[in-house]
């Protein structure tokens, strides 16, 4: 539960996905590799839940559970620019990151993620509001809150723990 209200948090605020290591760097002694807990928004305002947000939270956690233990290959008879084919790049080469300081892991998630096209979603689901996996943003695009929950999902996948992944910073 715990989980789900931290990412309804980070999906209100609808942004990009940001980490902050203490100044980047080991001078005061902090390790440049561990991401701190998510700082409180700047402003100090504060977030209301949307709780008709929890069944399509649970709904893309099962959808996306299903994806992280299949194969993603890219067939022989497959466009190179497909969406199969760029997520199964992007997940081979997630292994290739996970020895990355961590700066430079959020950089190459924020990269490769921002360069997916911006869809909504009435044009790709013909409704109001449907979150898409990481596999379906990969495919087909998708609005800010399938942004977040990607990089939600290859943030986790590297290594960083729920409360070093905040939103809108």
């Amino acid at each position: 539960m715990a989980r789900t209200l931290y990412f309804l948090r980070a999906v209100a605020l609808c942004s990009t996905l940001t980490w902050q290591a203490p100044a980047l760097a080991t001078s005061e002694g902090a390790d440049a590799t561990t991401p701190p807990p998510a700082p409180a928004p700047a402003d100090g305002s504060r977030v209301s839940l949307n709780w008709k947000d929890v069944p399509l939270w649970v709904d893309v956690m099962a959808r996306a559970g299903n994806e992280e233990t299949a194969t993603h290959v890219c067939s022989d008879d497959a466009s190179p620019d497909s969406g199969d084919c760029r997520y199964a790049a992007w997940r081979n080469s997630l292994p290739s990151l996970r020895n990355l300081p961590a700066i430079e892991r959020v950089n190459a998630v924020q990269t490769a993620i921002n360069r997916l096209p911006y869809v909504s979603d009435r044009q790709n689901w013909s409704m109001s509001d449907r979150w898409a996996t990481p596999a379906e943003m990969f495919a087909r695009g998708g609005d800010c809150e399938d942004y977040a929950l990607t990089k939600y999902f290859a943030l986790r996948e590297l290594g960083f723990p729920d409360g070093a992944i905040d939103a809108g910073q």
